[in-house]
């Protein structure tokens, strides 16, 4: 109550002031992998000779005695007893459509489809979850009000999947929420998926790397192999999990997904102190089970998406990702590119104002720009959707409906005055660049909607292990983390040498206090967790980490103070930061890279926007970057991107194409959406 009378007299303030200016495919089998050697790294080496299946199985094991709600997933696939009660626990929120209720229905589906070959449910809960089913909402044109969350990416996929799979369950049984039968389910499903997956296929996902939301899609994915009978879905949906596979074998460092991300929240990316690390990344399970990389937690038996797949009879990854995965664990330079801009929807002919048009750009957070934000509006009238639910806050389209007003403009015209806002929470095409030695891994978002405002993006990460890893911020917006999210930076990453500009452009009076309603903060900072490095020095503008035999170097154009022990920061929404990172193999201490770093020559010129920056490298020689134009490093330019869909040792896709090829040794897999076939060979 009081968070919601602050955001009132917050209005007040605002409608005050903004009254200012009026008076002034072929399926084939593939066999399971070879057991391998998986020299990850040396914290797996208590498991090194597991193949998959045998993965599968260990990480099953783990199910037994474990009373989480996903772990009876397994339980029931194992034959084993399970606890109801917790089952039951999840009932009522479903029942009463609450958000995130499509996670849920996927696990009850799963548990009913195991259940028809080892009847462990009881009658009665069989019957409750089954009456469930029947009466839930499957897609938001059904009656009935909700506070469900269709439209974002991987909520999309697990409604679709389940209304596919309910329907194949229930074919001649009436949906009471919807009164249509399953088989109707069925017929309005397939098209969806099959849209979905085309839109995956051609386009990437556009919650990029996301370390919460790729198990999401990995369980609907995995249900729809293990339970489709469209045998076309099921095969699009394994070839969809080989490239997620493929995306952690090229992301993956030390057992965590050290990479940007589209989507994450502050309890994956912030950890207080050696006893209390940031959260483990949900799909750090699922990539265990898939390749053997990363780490298993030998008590963490209620992971979904590890579930999924370790449940699974269908699914088995071709042994060319696990084979890549070892050979790119400590060497390997990746590129890639997600996602569409608004503006290029035309050219793959997706417009702006139908309802399929929507489908496209909700999922990717761009229901309030200019393009789209007409359209949202008669949808969400059309079938009485909850504003919060499209716009993240109740009060904020009133807020854009005001200042149109006020202005004189339509609201997609003041929408497009905000657009630093409406369209900067919008994960549009992004390229994705990660740098991986045996030392460390640097990974960002490549120059990517620079001094627009953000919704759970991170946009960088340094990583010399686990732990031990350093990003920078400039907080605040839609999304209430502290550490994600926020006003993103131009960034520009070179090998083992990063550049970022904090800056934004000015905007009118109205701008500034939809940025304040909004909470952006007045200050950057860095996250650099003193307790999880062997030493922290600071000298001058420069702040130095060591682990093991890994080094970083942090430069801060403007004054940083410790704010607390892994938090560094600077007052101002402009700054300039530049990372370097480095080994025992080019400087023999610590000292001596300290050394080398203090005398490196680092000019920075304060533009209107952004800076103009040169930095003489020790390792690479000089860099120069602006907030505009490129960045060069001895003189050569620097891909800034646009990338191709893929570009590394193993694959070079042209984006929008629908067929991957990916070849290592004498081993080849071609993923060809088209046709949906998926072929796996060896020469």
């Amino acid at each position: 109550m009081k968070k919601l009378t602050e955001k009132f007299a917050k209005i007040s303030v605002i409608l005050a002031v903004m009254l200012i200016p009026i008076f002034s495919l072929t399926e084939f089998s593939i066999n399971a992998p070879k057991s391998q050697n998986t020299n990850y790294f040396k914290d797996l080496q208590q498991y090194p000779h597991l193949n998959f299946t045998e993965r599968q199985k260990f990480y099953l094991n783990g199910t037994h005695e474990n009373n989480g709600f996903h772990a009876q997933v397994a339980r029931i696939y194992l034959g084993l007893p399970i606890n109801e009660t917790i089952i039951r626990n999840t009932l009522e929120d479903v029942n009463n459509f609450e958000d995130t209720s499509d996670f849920d229905v996927n696990a009850y589906l799963r548990m009913l489809y195991f259940d028809n070959v080892t009847h462990i449910l009881s009658s009665e809960l069989k019957m409750d979850l089954k009456q469930t089913v029947l009466d839930f909402k499957y897609w938001f044109t059904e009656p009935n009000s909700d506070n469900m969350i269709f439209w974002t990416e991987n909520h999309m996929i697990l409604f679709h999947t389940a209304e596919l799979l309910a329907g194949q369950l229930y074919p001649n049984e009436t949906f009471t929420n919807s009164n249509m039968t399953g088989i109707e389910h069925v017929n309005h499903a397939i098209p969806l998926i099959n849209r979905w997956i085309g839109w995956r296929a051609q386009f990437g996902f556009s919650e990029w790397h996301s370390n919460i939301y790729f198990t999401l899609d990995l369980i609907a994915l995995m249900n729809l192999v293990e339970f489709s009978k469209d045998e076309s879905i099921s095969t699009k949906a394994m070839m969809l999990v080989d490239l997620i596979a493929f995306d952690f074998a090229n992301n993956f460092y030390h057992s965590i997904y050290a990479t940007t991300h589209g989507r994450t929240e502050d309890s994956r990316q912030v950890g207080t102190s050696i006893d209390s690390p940031a959260s483990r990344e949900s799909p750090s399970e699922s990539a265990w089970v898939l390749l053997g990389i990363g780490k298993h937690n030998i008590n963490d038996g209620n992971n979904r998406g590890a579930i999924s797949i370790a449940a699974s009879e269908k699914y088995v990854p071709p042994p060319i990702l696990e084979d890549i995965a070892e050979f790119a664990a400590t060497n390997n330079e990746h590129k890639e590119r997600s996602s569409l801009n608004l503006a290029d929807g035309p050219t793959y002919g997706l417009g702006y104002t139908s309802e399929d048009d929507l489908m496209f750009w909700w999922p990717m957070s761009a229901p309030a720009s200019s393009p789209i934000i007409d359209a949202s509006v008669r949808l969400m009238e059309e079938y009485d959707i909850k504003t919060k639910l499209i716009f993240n806050d109740a009060m904020f389209l009133d807020l854009l409906n005001i200042g149109g007003t006020i202005h004189g403009t339509t609201l997609s015209e003041f929408c497009e005055k905000l657009k630093i806002v409406t369209q900067g929470t919008c994960l549009e095409s992004v390229s994705t660049y990660t740098y991986r030695t045996p030392y460390y891994q640097l990974s960002g978002a490549q120059d990517y909607h620079k001094g627009m405002a953000g919704l759970q993006e991170h946009i960088w990460q340094a990583s010399l292990d686990e732990t031990a890893i350093v990003y920078t911020n400039s907080p605040g917006g839609v999304s209430p983390q502290e550490f994600t999210g926020g006003w993103k930076p131009r960034a520009t990453l070179h090998e083992n040498v990063g550049i970022f500009q904090y800056d934004r452009l000015a905007t009118s009076l109205i701008g500034e206090i939809v940025f304040l309603y909004l909470e952006f903060k007045p200050y950057t900072h860095a996250y650099f967790p003193q307790w999880a490095f062997d030493s922290v020095e600071q000298h001058g503008k420069w702040t130095f980490g060591s682990k093991n035999d890994s080094y970083i170097a942090l430069y801060s154009h403007e004054k940083t103070h410790w704010e607390s022990d892994i938090e560094l920061k600077s007052f101002g929404k402009k700054n300039a930061y530049i990372v370097e990172l480095a080994n025992v193999e080019d400087y023999a201490t610590f000292d001596a890279f300290i050394e080398e770093i203090l005398d490196a020559e680092v000019k920075v010129n304060q533009l209107a926007v952004g800076f103009d920056i040169v930095y003489d490298s020790p390792s690479q020689g000089i860099i120069t970057v602006a907030w505009d134009g490129p960045m060069t490093s001895n003189g050569s330019e620097v891909d800034l991107g646009p990338f191709p869909r893929f570009d590394n040792d193993f694959c070079y896709q042209i984006f929008g194409t629908n067929t991957t090829l990916i070849e290592f040794e004498s081993q080849t897999l071609e993923l060809d959406f088209e046709n949906a076939t998926r072929t796996y060979s060896i020469s």
